[in-house]
């Protein structure tokens, strides 16, 4: 399974949102409706699933599903 099968496997459980809605260039924010609980949510399920731990800081600029897997490549 793919990074990004995986991020979109959280995306789509946390947030119920179709799976043809989750691509590379969709924005957690504007496209998903997503709000600042349900995207620590998703960080959480994240950090486990992939062993990382992403700061608030940098959690911040984690909006689009490409910068979530660009963030896991450079830390993994």
């Amino acid at each position: 399974m793919t990074t990004f099968d995986r991020v979109k496997g959280i995306i789509i459980g946390t947030l119920g949102c179709d799976e043809e809605d989750v691509t590379l260039d969709t924005n957690l924010f504007d496209d998903l409706g997503a709000d600042s609980i349900d995207v620590i949510e998703i960080g959480i399920l994240i950090e486990e699933e992939f062993g990382v731990e992403i700061s608030n800081e940098e959690a911040e600029h984690l909006q689009t599903i490409n910068s979530v897997i660009q963030y896991l490549k450079s830390h993994q």
